[in-house]
């Protein structure tokens, strides 16, 4: 990751901190510890604009804190696995790239609710919320056959095509621009913003039930491993099968008919998406008689 990345999310973590800090709370009432589960996709260069296509199953935890009824702040991890096929999305089925990915995802949210709400509560049992925050993402794109499939074309040389006009004002197509050794490098891991809105309901005195929908704009475009160029190959090189799976493998040593074009699409950054149920228990802590934090009576009236 680069060192503007690595500033980013310092400055992040120092905003979201320092936002807390900054309120008027001394000591929260109430924390709740809960599980986590639901259907894993992904958008990006092999599926743009299907949802949940391919869905995969993911689970984790989470810790949510309570400023008030209407503010909360939490954080969670995630296992999350993903899959797309050229194939299954119809959007480019001769390119036949196909891959997976675990994904374990460390995040820190904040929750807005449109309602009053609290655990145990008999009047603030429900309340439809937004949120978003900051998280961190390790990831490992596999092909289907479970190869590792990061940094594959590593020190692989690449040109690009372009248009150039001659002297005498003939336009040709020649190799320009040439891609360096070790384009297709890349970390396994980013940074991300997750953001999204569910529904809270109080389901009993301690335990709160959660339905939400969670989109991550990832700051990278090779979470399936799918970007740049098409790199020039020779017969028998082992990489080549997974570069390009549709079979265009050079029988002449030298070329082959899609070098040089691009894998992917156009768009920068690869998104995740997460439909999810979390159920979450309780946990009272010491009252502050100073400061009701914003709660009041309702912080503890259960059924």
């Amino acid at each position: 990751m680069k060192n503007k990345g690595k500033l980013d999310f310092v400055v992040a973590i120092v905003l979201f901190c320092g936002f807390v800090c900054a309120s008027n709370v001394v000591d929260a009432q109430a924390i709740e510890v809960g599980l986590t589960g639901g259907l894993s996709s992904y958008y990006g260069d092999i599926n743009p604009i299907k949802p949940f296509n391919e869905a995969r199953t993911g689970s984790g935890g989470l810790v949510r804190y309570y400023q008030n009824s209407r503010w909360a702040f939490r954080f969670s991890y995630l296992n999350r696995r993903i899959k797309a096929t050229d194939e299954k999305v119809n959007i480019c089925p001769e390119r036949k790239r196909a891959f997976k990915c675990d994904i374990n995802d460390f995040a820190l949210i904040t929750e807005f609710n449109f309602l009053d709400y609290t655990t145990g509560s008999r009047r603030s049992n429900v309340s439809p919320y937004l949120f978003a925050g900051v998280s961190f993402i390790l990831f490992n794109p596999k092909s289907m056959n479970g190869r590792d499939l990061c940094n594959i074309l590593t020190d692989v040389d690449g040109y690009k095509i372009e248009q150039v006009v001659l002297p005498d004002g003939t336009v040709v197509e020649q190799s320009v621009n040439s891609i360096e050794n070790g384009t297709a490098k890349y970390n396994k891991y980013t940074l991300a913003i997750p953001f999204g809105f569910g529904v809270k309901y109080s389901a009993g005195k301690r335990i709160c039930l959660a339905a939400e929908w969670r989109i991550d704009w990832t700051w990278t475009d090779w979470i399936d491993d799918c970007k740049g160029y098409y790199p020039l190959w020779k017969s028998g090189d082992e990489w080549a099968a997974y570069a390009d799976p549709s079979g265009n493998v050079a029988l002449d040593g030298e070329s082959n008919e899609i070098k040089y074009l691009q894998r992917g699409d156009s768009v920068k950054y690869d998104f995740l998406s997460f439909l999810s149920l979390t159920v979450a228990f309780k946990f009272n802590l010491p009252e502050n008689k100073k400061c009701d934090v914003g709660l009041g009576r309702n912080a503890y009236i259960y059924y």
